[in-house]
């Protein structure tokens, strides 16, 4: 086996969640390979050193460091691929993907998508419970049910913070909840979600297909959530064509903001600025904002934003039809991300 698949198939091995004979293979290269066996070591290390994620209930069992079912996910979605040239040696374990038609393979780019930017958001940000105990946001599970004719799970965001506007899920594509059965190596096709919002609270129901009659336990990542803070009242009139210099600094929910400057072309406005706080410190917050056109209008594309990582960000608010010019720029939000968490559940068979 070569050494680029073995790499990519070590968190995989240390899971136990690969073949008989593509775990010998891993082996022999491993015994000769000390780049892998020293991979492989800090793989074993995470796994048994990591942080320990908060309880969301008492039969949730939180995962430590990188949860391995994420670990497993991560492969089987990013790397389906480099699954796939050891079918022959692997058949069970990956034909789930290979009896799929076209809509599942769309589903998982979007998969591939959402791991790779909760991936991104993991890295970067301070522990999840750290950023939900800091965010004025709690999390309660209500439901949950894995059973073999659909499974649902149903949960809710509350808040009492009056800086709060509102929480949400559905702020970036793709972002969703994605549930493993670890008993199979297969992810659950979502088949429906919907969200309710009352005071203070947003309520989600996630409806999925059923799980394997002898099925012991799954895993679950529930979707980024975006927590809306109010901004402190800024305004800045653009000049009605390029660039309009802005250059000052605003604060929301304790963190501070550059805005640098907004450029209208014909398409587009677009503003620039930088979150000054240090995103593993305090995780990542976006800025979204609204125009103002002359008739008083207020024109926005919340609750979706521009997703970025960056220490230079971009904000873009299409020139709309019926805009009319000139145009005052307004802060909308400052809007918190805090990736999701993740949970596994043991399934009791009836």
């Amino acid at each position: 086996m070569n050494h680029p698949l073995v790499k990519d198939l070590l968190s995989l091995y240390i899971d136990d969640a690969v073949g008989e004979e593509s775990k010998r293979l891993i082996e022999a290269h491993v015994a000769e390979c000390p780049e892998c066996r020293a991979l492989l070591d800090q793989l074993r290390f995470e796994q048994q050193t990591g942080y320990d994620f908060p309880d969301a209930e008492p039969e949730v069992e939180p995962e430590t460091g990188t949860p391995p079912f994420i670990r497993r996910l991560k492969r089987l979605i990013l790397r389906a691929a480099i699954v796939c040239v050891i079918a022959a040696v692997a058949v069970l374990a990956v034909g789930w993907w290979g009896g799929r038609e076209a809509s599942e393979h769309e589903k998982r780019l979007e998969d591939q998508e959402l791991i790779r930017m909760d991936s991104d958001l993991l890295f970067l940000s301070p522990p999840q419970e750290q950023m939900f105990r800091e965010s004025g946001v709690r999390l309660e599970f209500l439901e949950k049910q894995f059973a073999h004719e659909q499974s649902h799970i149903r949960y809710r965001y509350t808040w009492d913070d009056p800086d709060i506007d509102y929480v949400r899920e559905d702020i970036y594509w793709p972002n969703h909840l994605v549930v493993m059965d670890l008993t199979h190596n297969k992810v659950l096709e979502r088949l429906n979600n919907t969200s309710s919002t009352g005071y203070h609270q947003d309520e989600e129901i996630w409806e999925l297909e059923g799980i394997e009659h002898d099925t012991k336990e799954v895993g679950v990542q529930l979707p980024s959530v975006a927590v809306f803070y109010k901004p402190e009242p800024f305004r800045k009139d653009l000049n009605q064509q390029g660039e309009t210099e802005i250059n000052q600094t605003i604060r929301i929910h304790n963190i501070e903001f550059l805005i640098e400057k907004a450029e209208v072309s014909r398409d587009y406005i677009t503003i620039h600025y930088r979150q000054l706080e240090d995103i593993k410190k305090v995780g990542l917050y976006v800025l979204t904002f609204q125009i103002a056109d002359r008739e008083g209008n207020q024109w926005s594309k919340e609750p979706l934003i521009d997703f970025q990582t960056g220490k230079k960000r971009k904000a873009t608010i299409p020139r709309y039809k019926g805009m009319k010019d000139p145009f005052q720029l307004q802060v909308e939000h400052g809007v918190l991300i805090i990736p999701g968490l993740h949970y596994k559940y043991s399934v009791s068979q009836s």
